[in-house]
């Protein structure tokens, strides 16, 4: 572990990433993405007492039956972000525009959703199904997930994945430099559509959105919506370099590590490994969310 903070803060809203973060990064788009029974308790726990946010490269399709404990999901790294409304709030924002309900253990839930750029979604649609095609037309052993808005399903990022290759370390170092060529070269010859390629330096795949999308303003924007006021401090959890700017914005940023093969220099204050984060979370629970590190035994 490792942990630079010193002085206690109580933790007003958790916001975390998803895929890595709350569960081991496993397969592309499979049931086995799936939060362990034991953390998704204490998220639910902490989930009634403070709001849990999430930020994710995931469309909502993957997500909403696996963080219905969510207040605020931001989707495809904000592409399409929902605001969940539970019991009396859901009542009252039923009949509102934008509005769907929701499935789930808690009663009369609705999301309010938003689509950021809608007209450049759809523009770039068709371009990221032709740079898909491409790439599984050039390059073996690939898979494509597709990711879309929720209600309209207009194709508006893809992920291109090879974590399911069973040494995806040799992958990485010897193909994927050419994949990545393959990918800028059909970008720039879009211009000037914008599309953004998010890459990683030890992740197994590659991710293309529709526009230029940054966690830290995401996480900007929705720490506003939840109006902790001007002493509401911020927990946030992420897995990869595309949280750093999360982390920049966060009060008290935790780093997680879920895969040994994974090593990525984060910018969080705090350092975990995947088994560690639920006992993590149990003990600021049950110190009413008051972080302080020599409580939880952190050198």
């Amino acid at each position: 572990m490792y942990f630079s903070i010193v002085m206690p803060i109580r933790i007003s809203a958790i916001i975390s990433d998803y895929d890595g973060t709350l569960c081991p990064t496993v397969s592309v788009n499979s049931n086995d993405n799936q939060i362990p029974q034991d953390l998704l308790n204490i998220l639910w726990k902490i989930a009634e007492k403070i709001p849990i946010c999430i930020i994710s490269s995931k469309d909502f399709g993957f997500l909403r039956k696996k963080i219905e404990f969510a207040k605020i999901v931001a989707c495809m790294l904000g592409i399409e972000v929902f605001h969940v409304f539970r019991g009396t709030e859901g009542s009252q924002n039923r009949l509102q525009n934008n509005t769907i309900p929701v499935e789930g253990p808690v009663s009369n839930a609705v999301c309010k959703y938003f689509l950021s750029k809608a007209r450049k979604v759809l523009q770039n649609s068709l371009l990221l199904n032709e740079l898909g095609n491409i790439v599984l037309q050039e390059f073996q052993g690939l898979v494509v997930e597709h990711k879309v808005t929720y209600v309209d399903k207009i194709l508006a990022a893809i992920t291109i994945d090879y974590r399911h290759i069973q040494k995806w370390e040799q992958y990485k170092t010897n193909i994927e430099p050419e994949l990545k060529k393959t990918v800028r070269k059909f970008i720039d010859s879009t211009l000037p559509n914008e599309l953004y390629l998010q890459s990683y330096s030890d992740h197994p795949f590659l991710d293309v959105y529709s526009f230029k999308c940054d966690k830290g303003e995401v996480m900007g924007s929705m720490i506003r919506s939840l109006n902790l006021g001007n002493s509401g401090k911020v927990l946030y959890l992420g897995d990869s370099e595309n949280d750093n700017p999360a982390f920049h914005k966060a009060d008290l940023s935790i780093g997680i590590h879920s895969d040994s093969r994974i090593r990525t220099k984060l910018d969080s204050d705090y350092i975990i490994e995947f088994n560690e984060l639920r006992p993590f979370l149990q003990k600021l629970d049950a110190e009413d969310f008051v972080f302080n590190r020599m409580s939880q035994n952190i050198l």
